[in-house]
């Protein structure tokens, strides 16, 4: 219909139904090509951590303590791993083991009520 896709007002309504759902699901994504510390204030994107560096801080307008922020290493590199994800009012916090050469990471953000 012209309609499209709308939130419920109560919150329960669904995607999809069993065996006719949804086969992908694309949000906005910012892929920054900045080293350190970045602004972006989208659900999903790509970071940029330095050589031998260990953490990097995301500026994100959609982020609250309560949030859920999932990360991901988005290169080859024979010591980087994530360790933590930490959300703050407004920003959030990957941890890493030591990358060798500069690395990437993706995030995804979730909120709760």
């Amino acid at each position: 219909d012209t309609v499209g896709i709308q939130p419920s007002s109560n919150g329960l309504a669904s995607l999809g139904v069993a065996g006719n759902g949804f086969s992908k699901l694309y949000l906005d994504y910012t892929n920054t090509g900045t080293v350190g510390a970045v602004t972006i204030n989208k659900a999903s994107g790509r970071v940029n951590i330095a050589a031998a560096g260990t953490s990097i801080v995301v500026t994100n307008s959609l982020v609250t303590a309560a949030s859920h922020v999932f990360a991901v290493m988005s290169s080859a590199d024979a010591t980087g791993r994530v360790i933590s994800v930490v959300p703050g009012a407004g920003s959030f916090t990957i941890t890493t083991v030591a990358v060798t050469g500069q690395s990437s990471f993706d995030f995804f953000v979730v909120n709760a009520d």
